[in-house]
């Protein structure tokens, strides 16, 4: 009979928002071009940061948010701000 040893998993905690101005909004998902909101809400065209924590650390960027968003759909599409290409490490 064969034993081995079973090692720990682990699952790294992870949240993602969207700010735009003052406002937080809480996201389900992000993909290349587009930000999915658990609960949306209406916004037009606009400057915003999304902003992902994994365990603690902070990864920001800077996007545009073309269509605004839409109470009619959890869905947005967004592209990077002319000013930020990159994601940014904040520690």
């Amino acid at each position: 009979m064969n034993h081995s040893t079973v090692g720990t998993s682990y699952s790294s905690t992870v949240r993602l928002e969207l700010n735009v101005g003052d406002q937080t909004f809480e996201l389900a998902e992000i993909g290349p071009e587009t930000v999915f909101l658990r609960k949306p809400v209406s916004i037009p065209p606009c400057a915003a940061e999304i902003v992902m924590y994994i365990d603690g650390r902070r990864r920001v960027w800077q996007v545009e948010l073309p269509d605004g968003l839409s109470v009619d759909s959890p869905l947005a599409r967004t592209r990077p701000a002319p000013s930020m290409r990159m994601p940014q490490i904040v520690e």
